[in-house]
């Protein structure tokens, strides 16, 4: 390969004189905004096809460097800084694309049919940009008719935010200790109260300094017990003493002490902003937005549309299939091509070779079942994956957007960008298979020296017997007959938990009980102590002990159960064992990947600038 200039030099021809000492400051400010803005120029109408294709560049990865290709890899390329950053891209993928040639990943049949795609897509942005969207733009009338006939959506409700002190009653063992946290309260609340001075008259007026002292010598509030909550809209669902006391106050204003699911609590309200209708020059711009996506949309529809009811361009051919879902063979059928888009035509090969190579998953739920083949479904796909590109591309064609030299240099640049991912994952996955297996004292080692990043807190490790319930079928049956549901089988977890605590097997007494119309499992599940059943839960291990099952049930989202507690863990990272070393291993290995991929795609980065000094 020959020697050629390196970056600095190229960009010094392009910009004379600038290193010259006279130059003056002002001068070389002056030059050098212009050179950038006119280097801004050129790229952009390098990207509209104005540059001359035959500009060259320092030659480089097999093939001279052009103006379009600059271009071009600067598309692919958005967030990268003007100058060498895109050569060196451009270098870079077409080395990665030689040596995944090399390796022989271009042969493959799914590199094949994922380069298909790339082509099929070549000069779509165009397609969309200059036929299909040519025509939209919004209107004045249209912006005010739109805000007008929506205005309810541009309203924004009230909202408030607070402070609060809050002790919590959760973990209390009776009323002796509830009574305690609320004399604490009560003192919290005496002491806000000192700052008004003898005229302690409604409302209460404290400070945000008075109100912060206060709350860190009484408040259970972890992290920061100054922080501010909110701002909440009325909407939200907070708990509705919260919300009505909120609500009740004037900003700087606190509240009494009052009670809540989980404890005591004083607000101190921080805002309350009132319900408003968003003026029309704030939105303005966001109903422009939605207007022209709503007709691209439109317009999108109407174009595909057209094509999908032209059935002069393409066949399906819906017999031959059905026959493919069906795993049957072809005989006695007069055409054998399962689709047919201008002058192309898919044999059974080819198409079941894309189907297994790009989207295998999906076809095989198509052909789950032989017996009831899923036609429509299959047609649906065929379409969608397979004609509408090929038609799209053919309109693309039609239209001139493929075939320019700026369109050829995009394509390459994207097929090269596809083809060194390619390469760079075919050879991390060749590397890593040569190292030697990670061992368990490796594992271990690694273990001691990042455990602390993976501490929890105190959590009970549970054994439930649950009929569950799915976040779909809750959002289905609605809370009242989610109830119902509960009661229903509320009898039966009761029963098995009887059988459970004499001492049977919880598998056994399942399998019994359990039926198609009441669905019961066991599993097992970490609650910590802020859990919702957490302190619940915690008081039975310490009055009942470990391996016990707990005496009632709990209901959840998850459905309705009864728990044993298995196992207390402390705060900290779990234990070293089996499960702990299969996660860090898992931990490993993705860290083994990572440092690969990173080494890989640095020797690259090496190879194209030596290449470009």
């Amino acid at each position: 390969m020959p020697r050629v200039k390196s970056l600095p030099q190229y960009r010094n021809s392009l910009s004379p004189g600038m290193d010259h000492p006279q130059a003056s400051r002002l001068g070389q400010f002056k030059f050098w905004t212009l050179t950038i803005l006119a280097l801004h120029m050129v790229c952009i109408h390098a990207i509209a096809g104005d540059l001359d294709a035959g500009i060259e560049l320092p030659e480089c990865g097999g093939s001279p460097i052009r103006a379009v290709d600059r271009a071009a890899i600067m598309q692919v390329y958005p967030g990268e800084a003007y100058g060498e950053n895109y050569v060196e891209n451009l270098v870079r993928d077409r080395i990665g694309a030689n040596k995944a040639a090399d390796a022989g990943i271009s042969d493959t049949t799914r590199t094949k049919w994922d380069l298909w795609n790339l082509e099929m897509n070549r000069g779509l942005d165009r397609l969309y940009s200059k036929i299909i969207y040519a025509d939209i733009g919004v209107t004045n009338e249209e912006i005010v008719e739109e805000y007008e006939k929506n205005i309810e959506m541009f309203r924004e409700p009230e909202r408030y935010s607070f402070r609060y002190i809050f002790c919590e009653t959760l973990e209390c063992k009776d009323s002796s200790e509830i009574a305690a946290v609320r004399h604490r309260m009560d003192q919290a609340h005496k002491e806000l109260l000192e700052n008004l001075g003898e005229s302690q008259q409604r409302p209460w007026m404290v400070s945000e300094d008075a109100f912060n002292r206060v709350a860190k010598k009484y408040s259970e509030v972890r992290r920061d017990p100054t922080r501010i909550a909110g701002p909440f809209t009325v909407d939200k669902p907070l708990q509705d003493v919260i919300k009505n006391t909120a609500l009740s106050l004037e900003p700087g204003e606190i509240s009494p002490v009052f009670a809540t699911r989980h404890g005591y609590e004083i607000m101190r309200l921080e805002s309350r902003i009132p319900a408003a209708t968003m003026e029309y020059a704030q939105i303005s711009s966001g109903i422009v937005q939605n207007l022209d996506a709503r007709k691209r949309q439109e317009s999108r529809k109407e174009y595909v549309g057209k094509l999908h009811n032209d059935s002069s361009r393409y066949t399906i051919h819906t017999d031959v299939l059905e026959k493919l879902l069906k795993g049957e063979d072809l005989n006695g059928l007069k055409n054998t091509y399962v689709i047919e888009v201008g002058d192309e035509a898919w044999d059974p090969g080819k198409f079941l070779e894309f189907t297994a190579a790009v989207f295998g998953p999906y076809w095989a739920l198509l052909t789950r079942d032989r017996s009831d083949p899923r036609l429509e479904m299959a047609e649906e796909f065929v379409w969608v994956r397979i004609v509408l590109p090929m038609l799209l591309f053919e309109d693309t064609q039609k239209e001139g957007f493929v075939g320019t030299a700026q369109e050829e240099a995009l394509y390459q640049a994207k097929v090269n960008r596809y083809l060194t991912q390619a390469w760079l994952e075919k050879e991390k996955e060749i590397r890593i298979a040569k190292m030697s297996p990670l061992s368990t004292s490796e594992i271990q080692y690694y273990y001691e020296n990042n455990k602390k990043d993976f501490e929890s807190a105190a959590r009970l490790r549970v054994q439930q017997v649950i009929h569950p319930l799915s976040i779909e079928e809750g959002n289905e049956l609605g809370p009242a007959n989610v109830e119902k549901r509960f009661r229903k089988w509320e009898p039966v977890l009761l029963k098995i938990l009887d059988r459970v605590q004499k001492g049977e097997s919880p598998e056994e007494v399942v399998s019994e009980e359990a039926g198609e119309d009441a669905p019961i499992m066991i599993k097992e599940q970490f609650v910590t102590n802020g859990g919702r059943f957490g302190p619940d839960l915690w008081k039975h291990s310490e009055e009942i002990g470990l391996d016990k099952w707990v005496p009632k049930t709990y209901r959840d989202r998850s459905g309705i159960f009864i728990a044993k507690i298995l196992e207390i863990l402390p705060e900290g990272p779990d234990p070293w064992g089996p499960e702990m070393e299969e996660f860090f291993k898992g931990l490993m290995e993705m860290d083994r990947e990572k440092k690969m991929n990173e080494f890989l795609k640095e020797q690259l980065a090496k190879e194209a600038e030596e290449c470009l000094e």
